[in-house]
């Protein structure tokens, strides 16, 4: 309700704003809101500092390389596995076939 309530009185204030520009020029021009403007942009760029320095903590560390180095080697063992799967299978076919053509399986049925 009380956030209901502030949304509100917001959209009243945006309004009057929105329907007063001689108003937003003069508060535009005051030094209290010129002042916040450089607040906020010197926070806004303290904070993008920060994101950037921490982006270069992470690719220097050591844990995030491990982690990369596990995951090629996680690739190379999920290739080596299908390579290895498909030649097991295409043997496995043609001793199928082989045995087929031989007639050693209807042998086995019997």
């Amino acid at each position: 309700m009380l956030f209901h309530e502030s949304k509100m009185v917001l959209k009243i204030i945006l309004r009057y704003l929105a329907n007063h520009p001689q108003l937003v020029d003069s508060l535009a021009e005051s030094r209290f809101m010129r002042r916040l403007a450089q607040i906020t942009a010197f926070g806004i760029t303290k904070a993008q500092e920060k994101g950037y320095e921490a982006i270069d903590k992470a690719s220097e560390s050591e844990t995030l390389q491990r982690m990369s180095e596990q995951e090629v080697n996680a690739k190379d063992r999920l290739t080596s596995f299908q390579r290895t799967f498909a030649q097991e299978l295409q043997k496995g076919i043609k001793e199928f076939q082989e045995q087929v053509k031989k007639g050693e399986l209807q042998d086995k049925k019997k």
